[in-house]
């Protein structure tokens, strides 16, 4: 069994490294920042932690995910996030069905997620407060800079619906405001 845990903060990735040596001496475990590399196909489970946002790290995950759909890679990946980004995290398990995707809460201890990475997970949790594709779109948007009024134009919707779609999207990641999707 091989791992790959991505992660931008260091110090989680290189704990729940150890952890995972500790457990399974032929375990092989590799560790780094979250981005695309070659190698990541080698590795039969790849173990991602990040703080979900629209921005940043999400789209280098994107850009994980999208590799790995697109070279048909057969093995699991673990989403390890927080909270806020539980409905992010489902929303990616939907759009990329083909890969085995888990979902794992980051506040459980480095050995609870040793032993979890180690063991098949029985059931997966889901979440009905999944983001749609168009709140998704709407929100992606406008933490890129766009105005409600020029998603509007582009997606061809009126600006109250934009907003409707914006309003959802933040209940259902218990944020008040998109500056709080980006902390």
């Amino acid at each position: 069994m091989s791992y790959a845990i991505l992660d931008n903060n260091r110090f989680y990735a290189e704990g729940l490294r150890y952890a995972l040596l500790r457990r399974n001496a032929q375990t092989q475990v590799e560790s780094g920042t979250v981005k695309w590399c070659r190698s990541l196909l080698a590795c039969n489970t790849l173990v991602v932690r990040c703080r979900f946002s629209v921005a940043g790290a999400h789209l280098a995950l994107v850009d994980i995910l999208l590799q790995l759909e697109a070279r048909r890679w057969e093995g699991t990946v673990y989403l390890v996030c927080n909270e806020k980004g539980w409905a992010l995290a489902t929303h990616l398990r939907k759009r990329f069905a083909a890969l085995t995707l888990y979902i794992i809460d980051d506040r459980i201890a480095v050995a609870d997620a040793a032993y979890l990475l180690a063991r098949e997970p029985r059931r997966v949790r889901t979440l009905n407060c999944c983001l749609t594709g168009m709140e998704f779109n709407v929100l992606d948007r406008l933490v890129n800079g766009q105005s409600v009024r020029h998603v509007a134009h582009m997606t061809q919707m009126s600006e109250k619906q934009v907003s409707t779609y914006k309003c959802n999207a933040l209940k259902k990641l218990n944020a008040n405001n998109l500056l709080q999707l980006l902390l």
